[in-house]
């Protein structure tokens, strides 16, 4: 078990490293300083200080800037599938959107208001950045779920005039199709965000993926209608909804198809899972999508107590959708959407491990590359979370999964953090395929007297509001072109002061040149 699953990480390390074709070296030493060393830096630059980088601190703009935009990227995705769901019956992706907080690079392109969590009561959760969308998978090995493993294969980034849900339903049909899947069940997993109509149509188009949405506690739902509304319709077109039923109105729902409990354990106490079944309702659609005519089950969970009370205020309300959506039971449901919130604890590893964030640059493709590339570090750790020996801090040692004397025995899948923590001493074990640093010596470096052009700056892109973004971009095109005027004033100023002390001296302009170019 050991050896194979040393050789399976050798195996994905080779793959990702043929990727690179410019930069190579230094782009998966880059890689490796991701994985072991991220947890210990601040900026993206002290990763040249890790053990696993073996060359200057500049070579990290050159692996991001030369080596990333020429990597086959778009290969990845296959291989970490292969890497970690190869044999399976069905795929169940998970998408999700977040945003990468910038409100102070004004020389970025495309920011927009994006989501951010705001811990200060009463404000708004929303910060100046550009947005993401994540397409994940769920491992096949229910031990790696249980330590909340969810596998990153694809991220893009969301245009300001895209929506993060429209580009997250594209990633899906996408590497369906990518990875040969299209004749196989898939499940797809969102939040409310992806119950909107646009996302329900791409569904709709295809015959082998059932999605899996939340359903907002106000919504409204309908049956099909009976034979005898249908009846006491008259002449024109037909009933398309029948009876209402609103979900926070438990008077108005009807009988369900099906009931189910059972019983999970909890952190202090049994929980009992209540879940019930409604079949063929409708959600309402609009004249370019019928919705009528693509029917969901509906889903309630409620999760009671051992005194049998519900330990959240409103139950959580689940819309099942696609022409296969009956090979699915309403167990296997629970756990699927349980999974999802898995996606935000990648969200926050990346984030404080793999410094998803904290690449500060202005220019909008390197940032988009580098969120590109850095999940390919937290796939690279979960193939090693089998390897390896725990080492807990001191203050860890008191936990359940560092109790016994052999910590390898107790925990033989590690979180993250555990990985990453031991994933150093690992590369020493697998070595690395790539290469040696060879110094090149000095570079020559910028010309003397030569200036970088300045960047411009970029104004704030508000979504939905054209008017408003076109007077800012105005605003913004008029400061350029002054600041470019004041400029030119400037220059035409000193060339008349040197034309007037010239002429004082009794010097021609020829002269001077002459002189000057001695």
């Amino acid at each position: 078990m050991h050896q194979a699953q040393i050789e399976k990480l050798q195996f994905f390390r080779k793959s990702i490293y043929s990727c690179f074709k410019k930069r190579a070296d230094a782009t998966f030493n880059l890689l490796d300083a991701l994985s072991s060393s991220g947890h210990e830096c601040k900026s993206v630059v002290e990763l040249s200080e890790s053990p696993a980088f073996l060359r200057q601190y500049s070579s990290i703009t050159d692996a991001i800037g030369d080596g990333l935009p020429h990597a086959s990227l778009d290969k990845t995705a296959s291989l970490v599938y292969h890497a970690v769901n190869s044999g399976c019956v069905r795929t169940t992706f998970f998408l999700d959107c977040t945003g990468n907080p910038r409100p102070w690079a004004k020389k970025l392109d495309g920011r927009c208001i994006v989501h951010a969590p705001n811990p200060a009561p009463g404000n708004k959760p929303i910060c100046v950045g550009r947005q993401y969308s994540v397409l994940a998978i769920a491992p096949m090995s229910q031990e790696a779920r249980l330590k909340h493993w969810l596998l990153p294969i694809k991220v893009d980034l969301v245009d300001i005039e895209e929506k993060g849900h429209e580009v997250g339903m594209k990633q899906l049909v996408k590497q369906i199709e990518t990875l040969s899947l299209k004749d196989e069940l898939s499940i797809s997993v969102g939040d409310s965000l992806y119950a909107t109509e646009g996302c329900r149509q791409v569904v709709a188009e295809q015959p082998n993926i059932v999605h899996i949405f939340r359903l907002k506690s106000q919504r409204a739902i309908y049956k099909s209608p009976s034979l005898e509304e249908l009846a006491r319709t008259g002449a024109g077109r037909k009933k398309q909804y029948g009876r209402k039923m609103l979900l926070s109105d438990k008077k108005t729902h009807a009988l369900p198809d099906k009931e189910s409990s059972f019983m999970i354990e909890g952190k202090k106490q049994v929980l009992t899972v209540k879940l019930t079944q409604w079949n063929s309702l409708l959600l309402r659609g609009s004249r370019d999508f019928p919705s009528h005519r693509h029917p969901i089950n509906v889903l309630r969970i409620i999760i009671c107590d051992a005194q049998g009370e519900p330990v959240f205020k409103r139950p959580l309300w689940l819309g099942i959708m696609g022409k296969r959506r009956h090979e699915i039971t309403m167990e296997e449901i629970y756990e699927t959407y349980s999974q999802r919130y898995d996606i935000e604890h990648f969200f926050s590893f990346g984030i404080q491990n793999l410094l998803l964030d904290s690449y500060q640059t202005p220019d909008a493709e390197h940032e988009k590359l580098w969120w590109q590339f850095a999940p390919l570090a937290y796939v690279q750790l979960y193939l090693a979370a089998q390897l390896g020996q725990l080492t807990p801090k001191p203050w860890e040692r008191y936990l359940k999964a560092y109790q016994n004397e052999n910590p390898q025995d107790n925990v033989s899948f590690k979180t993250p953090a555990q990985t990453q923590r031991t994933f150093s001493k690992l590369l020493n074990e697998i070595g690395t395929p790539a290469r040696d640093c060879i110094p090149r010596g000095k570079p020559v470096g910028r010309k003397a007297g030569e200036q970088p052009i300045e960047r411009s700056n970029h104004a704030i892109y508000f979504k939905g509001n054209k008017e408003t973004n076109s007077i800012k971009n105005e605003i913004n095109t008029s400061q350029e072109n002054q600041k470019n005027q004041a400029n030119d004033d400037s220059i035409e100023k000193l060339l008349n002061k040197a034309r007037s002390e010239l002429k004082k001296k009794g010097f021609s302009p020829a002269d001077f040149a002459e002189k000057l170019l001695l």
